[in-house]
């Protein structure tokens, strides 16, 4: 029949396709393809949802304390020493006079710290300002001790903080006849820029810095060690301790025996600032004169330490060479890391401590109250407030002693402390603001605070009972 031929054709085509159907896609069945493609479609969106999921907790888990996110600086406080500076005494071995009063700022003094103001500027302005790179003046607050090597100093480092950019001292075309009593007495902004050589005065410098009266009990915020009863005390019953009169006679006995060889003898003599000015027609007081102590051979590295600073071989003959200087420091250092101690940390840095405290939180409750007044443009907060303390370098020692840090090394011309407050824009929870402690640039660890930064509750807790009030202090 006509249609046999037609159906066997059929049949032997349709045999062909099961054939193919059975053999295709590496044994699988084409019908299976679309179950497959479902399956990597949802396995893909499963990695995905586990991922994104992954990726929620982390962002909603709480922030180690040493890697909070903190972008904007609130507060900057700087505890500076003096820079480098005549001896504090003239002693009868020394064959040479200072060229200047008594622990007067030298020129080079001056040039370090228009050096260490420029050095705060360029981390600093920035986050001051928020602006531009020159820091707000109405976010800055100075403080000085009462000594003109103090002041001089704070003068020189506002005017770097203030200078623009690429503007360097030459010291070469400074002129200092403009200081009064050869540095007896403190020098104005005008002056310390003439000795530096500036060609200028930056217009927004800060006029109102507050020098603190030894007379007035806000001096104890830079001089607790001296000035309040309690320190003053225990260090004169320290010096009379076995543990000090074993170091003496024992420890640093060859330190004592090095400096009685550069004196020239057992006992050691001062003149007076007033025997140094008085002429051939007054009569000169009576010179002071002890046995050489441990107290002496700091006194001794001290002047050396000034005298090679301003290029004075000390004394003139036999002169006193590095490794004496060097040799002595290790005494000296033994000696403050216990009058400067963490025991005694409160009763010498606790006042200084609080202020800075008290500052900070200032700052964290301005950003959170809305209402912050440095540098604000519109309705968006600028500008980190800052506080320069000016002092010395047994401040320095009191305030690392008072947050309880151990590992210090003495104070040099020009040392700083530095306490950083970061937080987030629009947070100021004690949990979500961060505290750096810096000493000379380098961060520093305290317990419950390591070196790279603590959230603001930890720090309070970590100095829990390590500051003290101001109203706590009875001046000597």
């Amino acid at each position: 029949m006509a249609w046999k031929p037609q159906l066997d054709q059929k049949r032997e085509l349709m045999g062909k396709y099961k054939k193919l159907e059975e053999t295709s896609t590496v044994g699988k069945r084409v019908s299976d393809r679309p179950n497959r493609r479902k399956l990597w479609k949802w396995s893909v969106a499963s990695i995905l949802a586990v991922l994104a999921f992954a990726l929620l907790l982390n962002l909603l888990a709480p922030r180690p304390s040493n890697n909070l996110r903190s972008d904007e600086l609130l507060f900057v406080g700087v505890l500076h020493r003096h820079g480098a500076r005549m001896g504090l005494h003239q002693f009868t071995f020394e064959n040479f006079s200072w060229p200047l009063h008594l622990g007067a700022l030298t020129q080079e003094g001056m040039n370090q710290g228009f050096t260490f103001g420029k050095h705060l500027r360029s981390i600093y302005g920035p986050q001051m300002s928020g602006r531009s790179a020159t820091a707000d003046v109405t976010a800055l607050e100075v403080m000085s001790t009462n000594y003109s090597r103090t002041q001089d100093t704070v003068h020189s480092v506002l005017l770097g903080l203030f200078s623009e950019a690429g503007v360097f001292p030459d010291l070469a075309q400074g002129d200092c006849s403009c200081r009064p009593d050869e540095g007896g007495s403190p020098s104005d902004v005008e002056c310390v820029s003439q000795c530096l050589g500036l060609a200028s005065i930056p217009p927004e410098i800060p006029r109102n810095i507050e020098v603190l009266d030894p007379s007035n009990i806000r001096s104890s915020l830079l001089l607790q060690a001296s000035v309040c009863e309690g320190h003053p005390d225990w260090k004169q019953k320290w010096m009379q301790s076995d543990e000090y009169q074993i170091a003496e006679n024992t420890t640093f006995l060859d330190q004592i025996k090095t400096v009685e060889k550069i004196v020239g003898g057992k006992a050691v003599c001062k003149v007076s600032q007033f025997q140094r000015d008085a002429t051939v027609n007054e009569t000169l007081q009576e010179q002071e004169c002890y046995n050489v102590t441990l107290h002496v051979v700091e006194e001794v590295w001290d002047s050396a330490v000034c005298a090679n600073a301003s290029g004075i071989p000390y004394p003139a003959s036999p002169p006193v060479q590095e490794t004496t200087v060097n040799k002595l420091k290790k005494a000296v250092q033994w000696m403050w890391h216990h009058i400067y101690s963490k025991e005694q940390g409160p009763s010498v840095g606790g006042i200084l401590l609080e202020d800075i405290i008290h500052r900070m939180s200032n700052a964290a409750a301005e950003v959170k109250s809305k209402h912050r007044k440095i540098g604000k443009t519109g309705e968006r907060m600028q500008g980190a407030s800052m506080t320069v303390y000016s002092a010395h370098d047994t401040t320095v020692a009191s305030l690392l002693a008072a947050l309880g840090h151990t590992d210090w090394i003495l104070p040099g011309f020009l040392s700083h402390v530095v306490v950083e407050l970061w937080g987030q824009r629009g947070v100021s929870t004690p949990s979500n603001l961060r505290v750096q402690i810096k000493y000379n640039d380098a961060g520093i660890g305290i317990d419950g605070c390591p070196e790279t930064g603590c959230s603001m509750s930890e720090f309070v807790t970590a100095v829990a009972g390590r500051h003290m009030p101001m109203k706590n202090c009875t001046l000597v």
